[in-house]
């Protein structure tokens, strides 16, 4: 703190692998408490937010002419930016922003593997400039990132059903919200049938994602 830098001088090296270096890299301030929570104390924050005001601006402008105009501002996503999350800072997918709502980031609360029910549950519920809609993302297997499917989804508060339309298939769904907890489960049954009538031994049950790593988080649950 209080270091005076120049560019190209370095700022840190990466940790060894095998003969190998990582190149990732995260920023943590410790006075902040608003997101995925450090190793020691504090939270990860985007490197953006940090950047002397000039840089940032000519970083922007950057960006939105090679980004946002030609691809997001068309509805297109480009690389890992989608129009749902356009910008360089986006808001962390934690369900406590969306109360009341299925839209979270959801942990499989049962054992963890390929195949079978989708081990994480992303659910978007957006609404800015270039998108206003729900994207639902399933993956199975974090080691792996396998994607069970990718699409949209819609809900119906008045009789718990969802529907999700992906890459893979039209699911018709029946869900179970429980926010009584200090952490929220949901409940689901899905075919492609048509909607449950009630819950099987077939429905998954998932928790909402704690603010650490996800990887941290599926094993302190036990899940993986």
């Amino acid at each position: 703190i209080g270091q005076q830098i120049r560019a190209g001088d370095p700022v840190c090296y990466g940790i060894g692998h095998g003969g190998m270096q990582s190149a990732e890299f995260m920023l943590n301030d410790r006075n902040r408490n608003d997101g995925e929570v450090a190793d020691s104390y504090g939270s990860y924050v985007s490197p953006f937010d940090y950047l002397r005001a000039d840089l940032r601006q000519s970083l922007e402008q950057a960006y939105t002419a090679n980004v946002i105009q030609p691809y997001l501002s068309a509805g297109k996503a480009i690389g890992s930016q989608h129009p749902a999350e356009p910008y360089l800072t986006n808001q962390l997918i934690f369900h406590k922003y969306h109360k009341n709502s299925i839209a979270g980031e959801w942990l499989l609360k049962s054992k963890w593997g390929a195949g079978g029910a989708p081990d994480l549950l992303t659910l978007i519920d957006a609404e800015n400039p270039f998108f206003k809609g729900k994207i639902v993302m399933a993956a199975d297997n974090l080691g792996t990132g396998q994607h069970v499917f990718d699409g949209t989804w819609t809900v119906d508060k008045a009789t718990n059903n969802f529907t999700f339309i992906t890459n893979k298939d039209i699911y018709y769904g029946l869900f179970e919200l429980d926010e009584s907890g200090e952490r929220a489960t949901l409940k689901i049954e899905y075919s492609t049938g048509g909607y449950p009538a009630s819950f099987s031994s077939k429905a998954m049950l998932y928790i909402e994602r704690a603010n650490m790593a996800i990887v941290t988080d599926a094993q302190n649950l036990g899940v993986w």
